[in-house]
């Protein structure tokens, strides 16, 4: 499971700046409600399958040679 929380506001800043502090893995779903309890941070949960999309949506170019188009 990965826990995709917000610690600021969101508006004029990119997804990694407002969400990469935040993004955590765990094991299974209590896990991810006691930390973000003990937190205190608003989110959602992803299982894999979702987590590896959205990382690919706003990771994917970093990985992509700028060379090839």
């Amino acid at each position: 499971m990965v826990f995709l929380g917000s610690t600021g506001a969101s508006g004029s800043a990119r997804l990694t700046e407002v969400c990469c502090p935040v993004i955590n893995f765990f094991t299974g779903p209590a896990h991810v409600t006691a930390y973000q309890a003990e937190h205190n941070l608003d989110g959602i949960v992803l299982g894999m399958a979702e987590a590896a999309f959205a990382g690919a949506l706003v990771f994917g170019d970093l990985l992509a040679d700028p060379g090839v188009s």
